[in-house]
């Protein structure tokens, strides 16, 4: 049991788990594909688009995985947990990482999590921009901050020593003086 969709608008499609499709994009199809699950007594329910643009397709499958990370921060004697959404999360063993690639004009967040055993990592970032930086350790204890914001032409690189690093989009309302640690739901 399946319906087709077809949309003709402009810009881009975003395909949300819930069932609900906005459509932006021309001559994409999405079609719902519904079947049950007998040993579970449930329907499961799937999304399958087809579009002549492969780079959109790159969008759709990127916008279908964003995760929620949560970051702790200190409160009076206690502490509060603030939910970011994230377009990127990326385990990368390479000590070299061409941040850009992973961007979009309006990538949210990203979390890039590095496995090498170098003791630095290089982070390209030209064209990354605006964000704050936020670097855990290896335990997801907060290191530190930085900022991406572009001005003018040229090459922007940095190099940190943390396996964790978070991208968050500017402007925000986040008290980088009161973070404490970084909670990964798995």
């Amino acid at each position: 049991m399946g319906e087709a969709c077809n949309y003709s608008a402009t810009s881009c499609i975003l395909a949300h788990v819930s069932g609900t499709l906005t459509a932006y994009q021309p001559s994409v199809t999405a079609t719902v594909v519904q079947h049950t699950d007998n040993r579970q007594k449930n329907v499961v329910s799937s999304i399958v688009l087809t579009s002549p643009f492969s780079d959109l397709m790159h969008v759709i499958a990127k916008r279908c995985m964003m995760k929620t990370v949560f970051i702790i921060l200190s409160k009076g004697s206690g502490t509060v947990t603030r939910a970011l959404p994230l377009d990127v999360v990326m385990d990368s063993d390479e000590s070299f990482a061409d941040i850009s690639h992973y961007f979009e004009h309006d990538t949210r967040g990203a979390l890039f999590h590095f496995t090498h055993q170098q003791t630095n990592t290089t982070l390209h970032l030209s064209g990354v921009s605006p964000y704050t930086l936020l670097f855990f350790d290896d335990q997801l204890q907060f290191t530190g901050a930085t900022y991406s914001i572009q001005h003018g032409s040229g090459d922007f690189a940095i190099q940190t020593q943390s396996k964790y690093v978070l991208f968050v989009r500017l402007p925000h309302s986040l008290p980088l003086h009161r973070i404490i640690h970084l909670k990964i739901k798995k």
